[in-house]
């Protein structure tokens, strides 16, 4: 035998050995024994966290990738995907099933077995290579990082294929997908700005992504890379290389002054002065100045809501009396993006 060959059976013999110390863990919770040394991974995909940390553990060298179908995809471009019915132990074996935007990935053991995580609660087991259906083929894992090396990390761009830069964080929604069906992802400053206070206050700020990342021009000719979220869209800027927060208050406003939508005399000065007293503290708590903006409308009834509701540059608050939360961020800008891509609003203002 080569020493090649000896060492891609050592390999082998060493990925299968500490895929079995993990059959019967559990992937949910702080201290499960696939982890990062603090109990976390950066995706949400358990099968490809699973998957991945195994070889890691082997290799001591880590590829990411944001979701099995990714890992898949990426490999099936390169030609590293064969499709042998049977798996050398060892190996990356991976399924797919039709409209499914995650895939599943297993490492196999031989004898035509596979250890991989089965869903609730997502314990990791050794079973059958036919135990899941939709088979596609297996991979070397060895092939997989030297394939890295050469390869330029992906970011979110485009659409999660290809290995997340190590370099890099990303969080990833793998529950909500864009309209190619890739799970959409949050990366670079766009992530920092939007989990700025925590990734609760992103959801109270900014809500949930409605694309990923794609390059978009201002009406001021300026190149920018964007992602829109429900109430606000986050941009940024190579050519300062700053981001910033997009002034959809102003822009659905100035839609609804164009189609005499608006009651009259409900605009104001741009002035804090000028805040409804009852939107004061949560214009104070969620970001002020920077992510709400100055009011540009005094309380009033505006299009599309029947609560008495303000306009701020970056935002529109309502008053939800008797709710749970009295004061609410409208989701602005998800109505916007509906509005632009009919073609009934322009460019995003600089």
């Amino acid at each position: 035998m080569s020493i090649v060959d000896q060492n891609t059976q050592n390999l082998q013999e060493k990925i299968v050995s500490i895929a079995r110390q993990a059959i019967g863990e559990t992937m949910m919770g702080p201290g499960y024994f696939l982890n990062d040394g603090n109990g976390t991974h950066p995706i949400p995909f358990w099968c490809e966290a699973a998957a991945e940390t195994i070889v890691f553990m082997a290799t001591g060298e880590r590829i990411r990738f944001p979701s099995a179908e990714a890992h898949y995809q990426s490999l099936l471009r390169q030609g590293k995907i064969h499709t042998d019915i049977v798996a050398p132990a060892g190996t990356y074996v991976f399924y797919h099933w039709d409209g499914d935007v995650d895939g599943h990935i297993t490492v196999a053991t031989g004898n035509d077995t596979t250890i991989g995580t089965v869903i609730t609660p997502a314990q990791i087991l050794e079973l059958p290579t036919n135990h899941y259906t939709g088979y596609s083929g297996w991979a070397w894992p060895q092939e997989v990082i030297d394939a890295a090396k050469t390869m330029t990390p992906a970011d979110p761009t485009n659409g999660g294929l290809g290995f997340l830069d190590p370099t890099k964080t990303y969080r990833v929604f793998s529950w909500i997908n864009d309209n190619q069906n890739n799970p959409m992802i949050i990366g670079h400053g766009i992530k920092d700005l939007w989990e700025k206070d925590g990734p609760t206050e992103g959801i109270i700020r900014f809500g949930y992504p409605l694309d990923n990342e794609h390059p978009e021009t201002n009406d001021h000719n300026i190149p920018l890379t964007i992602q829109n979220f429900e109430r606000n869209r986050i941009e940024y800027n190579p050519a300062t290389n700053s981001t910033g927060i997009g002034r959809v208050g102003a822009e659905m406003l100035g839609y609804w002054q164009k189609n005499n939508a608006l009651g009259t005399n409900i605009l104001i000065p741009p002035n804090t002065d000028y805040i409804d007293t009852s939107f004061v503290p949560y214009w104070q708590q969620h970001g002020a100045l920077e992510v709400i903006g100055l009011p540009l409308t005094g309380i009033a009834t505006i299009p599309g809501s029947t609560f008495p509701s303000q306009v701020f540059e970056r935002a529109v608050l309502e008053k939800h009396d008797g709710e749970s939360w009295p004061v609410q961020g409208r989701a602005i800008n998800a109505e916007l993006v509906k509005l632009r891509n009919s073609g009934e609003v322009g460019q995003i203002s600089g």
